[in-house]
């Protein structure tokens, strides 16, 4: 089948050797600055990642208690636009979200028309594109992490070093605690209700992760055959999410299970997903963004990690069970390894899974 990708080999070729040098000549005449003391106008940039920005959500309440009465835009890319509008913008009515699409020149041309920000936080974490906005935006002060062989914090007035020995929620943490915010608050989304009835009986489905190393969070299509066909047999109702760009392939694991019937929620907004996650009996997601979504809400989440180390990018919360086959090789990181342990996802057996299932 063929993955949803947030960008392209050509993209990410232009983003490293054309944004290295259109971020490192303008920080040859930058003055050193310091943070101002009055705080009033905020920019976070993250221009990528529905899970990214379920743990940022996490962090902009931190902000907002901290520097409180503040306004803030959020510049996010298209395919995490919905997802910051749902989680971000419910928390303030003092939160804007804007889109900087690098497809689109006119929408990232506009950044530099907006009035200046006090503080711009870059949430970035190999992008040069995030860190190009954070110097096209007009700030009195930067931040941003500072990462090994990625040369995208020349910009910031104060970059904190990105790290991977620790949850990304802590490192979106340890930039908001270089400005002297005390990070108390989780992910959770506790103002969510039941828009239509789910039954007791009902398990959640997502099998199809995106972005540039979704092949390797992949787990083999017989296998989630053998899965639905057994939950049909203990009386579970299957709910498949996804996207419409992944409805044949959700068909085909359906017809090989011998569903009578197969019921898909495809491009939802979240407000119709969230509330089916939280009442489901179970939800069993591969590594992506829906998995931290279902967390978030609360829900009973099964999440089968390959190459995934569940310290570094694991779903946060009370309710997450993970699954992972035995002696792991090399694991994802940023997503640009080489040598990842490709064959761990098969490894995880349905036995693995069903154990959980009650």
């Amino acid at each position: 089948m063929k993955f949803t990708r947030r960008t392209s080999k050509l993209h990410r070729f232009v983003d490293r050797y054309a944004g290295i040098p259109l971020i490192f000549l303008p920080s040859l005449y930058r003055k050193a600055r310091e943070i101002p003391s009055d705080i009033k106008r905020i920019c976070i940039i993250k221009t990528s990642g529905i899970g990214d920005t379920v743990l940022l959500s996490a962090v902009v309440k931190d902000i907002l208690k901290h520097y409180h009465g503040c306004s803030i835009t959020v510049l996010t890319g298209v395919d995490n636009h919905l997802a910051g509008k749902f989680l971000l913008g419910r928390l303030s009515d003092k939160i804007e979200l804007r889109v900087a699409d690098f497809r689109d020149f006119d929408s990232i041309a506009e950044l530099r028309h907006m009035k200046e920000f006090d503080l711009t936080i870059d949430f970035g974490q190999w992008p040069r594109f995030d860190a190009f906005l954070s110097i096209l935006t007009k700030s009195r002060f930067r931040v941003g992490f500072s990462r090994g062989g990625q040369h995208r914090h020349y910009g910031y007035d104060l970059s904190v070093v990105h790290r991977s020995d620790r949850h990304e929620l802590n490192n979106f943490r340890a930039l908001a605690e270089s400005l002297g915010v005390v990070c108390l608050y989780d992910t959770g989304i506790d103002d969510v209700y039941s828009l239509e009835d789910v039954p007791e009986n009902t398990v959640t489905i997502h099998m199809c992760p995106s972005g540039t190393t979704a092949m390797h969070r992949m787990w083999p299509m017989e296998k989630w055959a053998e899965l639905v066909r057994k939950l049909d047999e203990k009386g579970y109702e299957v709910i498949f999410s996804g996207r419409y760009i992944e409805r044949d392939y959700i068909d085909a694991v359906a017809g090989f299970a011998g569903l009578p019937y197969c019921r898909m929620m495809l491009d939802r907004h979240f407000e119709e997903l969230i509330p089916v996650l939280k009442g489901s009996r179970f939800v069993i997601s591969v590594d992506t963004g829906i998995a931290h979504l279902a967390s978030a809400c609360g829900a009973r989440l099964i999440e089968l990690l390959g190459p995934t180390n569940p310290d570094r990018w694991g779903a946060l919360g009370d309710n997450v069970t993970y699954v992972r086959p035995e002696n792991v090789g090399k694991m994802l990181d940023l997503g640009n390894e080489k040598d990842v342990d490709k064959d761990a996802m098969k490894r995880i057996t349905v036995n693995q899974i069903l154990q959980y299932i009650i």
